[in-house]
């Protein structure tokens, strides 16, 4: 077991005493253990498992980072919402602005806002 701590745009969550975290990285799907070595990862979009005592939860993130050192952990990501807080309809709709978005537009900043938007509401959906 090992503390996480997670700070976010909203603010901080209360540590948790977990088993381990499994997150989307720049390099792919990371999990971390209690006694990890030290490591520092760019955490990317996507889905994070935490897994307790009680079971496992799952929470939609934004980029970030996450660091791990002497079985303390930290997650610090734009934002981290669990199932609760997702609107799965607005999620829905944001999904499809973004698709239809990406196949008319033709100006490549404007193309990774809206790739940034898809994969944002492709996390929450995946909580569904």
């Amino acid at each position: 077991m090992f503390d996480l701590v997670v700070l976010s745009q909203y603010g901080k969550m209360s540590p948790h005493h977990i088993k381990s975290i499994t997150l989307p990285t720049s390099d792919g799907i990371r999990t971390i253990l209690a006694r990890h070595m030290e490591v520092y990862v760019e955490v990317e979009i996507g889905v994070v498992v935490i897994h307790t005592e009680s079971g496992k939860e799952r929470f939609a993130v934004s980029e970030g980072v996450f660091h791990f050192k002497d079985n303390q952990a930290a997650l610090i990501v734009s934002t981290f919402e669990n199932e609760d807080e997702i609107d799965f309809i607005r999620a829905k709709r944001a999904y499809d602005r973004a698709k239809r978005a990406l196949q008319d537009e033709k100006d490549m900043i404007e193309m990774q806002k809206q790739e940034q938007a898809l994969k944002r509401a492709l996390a929450r959906l995946n909580l569904e």
